[in-house]
């Protein structure tokens, strides 16, 4: 009976959708490139603060780039209604992290997740900040570090060199 609320519906974004919709999640997806969806999608397409206002979580899923650099601050919490929880997997700076925690402390969200920051590795000015009673989990970026994630990267590279000596 919740909402998840998915910023960014490429590869990554779309697998979480539909991991999330088979446990029960309602979907709702913003992103600035997609127009429509598929007419097998069940999915609610809105707009960014449509997103925000009706989301009881949030997952970041979008590039770094200038556009998207401080994309959740404080003007996007203060629309947040249903105190969400925030996951951000995607890129550090996607949310500033000073926003974030001003949000949480003032119990406009109710948590948040993060494997990206602003600074990596994370900054010990930014872990003094987290309170050891804070709803809030903190991992480091390291998806990429599997031993599959390793082999498709390695064929991957040696496709690219045959292919540029051919």
């Amino acid at each position: 009976g919740k909402n998840l609320g998915i910023i960014g519906y490429g590869s990554v974004g779309k697998k979480v959708s539909e991991y999330c919709a088979k446990i029960g999640l309602e979907i709702i997806v913003h992103d600035k490139y997609l127009k429509k969806f598929k007419k097998k999608n069940k999915f609610q397409l809105s707009s960014l603060s449509f997103l925000l206002k009706n989301s009881d979580i949030i997952s970041l899923h979008v590039p770094l780039n200038k556009e998207n650099k401080n994309l959740i601050n404080k003007n996007s919490f203060t629309k947040m209604k249903k105190k969400p929880i925030i996951i951000n997997t995607s890129r550090g700076s996607i949310i500033n992290e000073k926003d974030l925690l001003n949000a949480y402390n003032k119990n406009l969200i109710s948590g948040f997740a993060l494997d990206v920051f602003e600074n990596e590795p994370v900054q010990k000015k930014f872990l003094k900040k987290i309170k050891k009673d804070m709803n809030c989990i903190l991992t480091p970026h390291i998806s990429g570090v599997t031993y599959q994630s390793n082999i498709r990267v390695s064929d991957f590279i040696v496709d690219k060199v045959i292919d540029f000596f051919n």
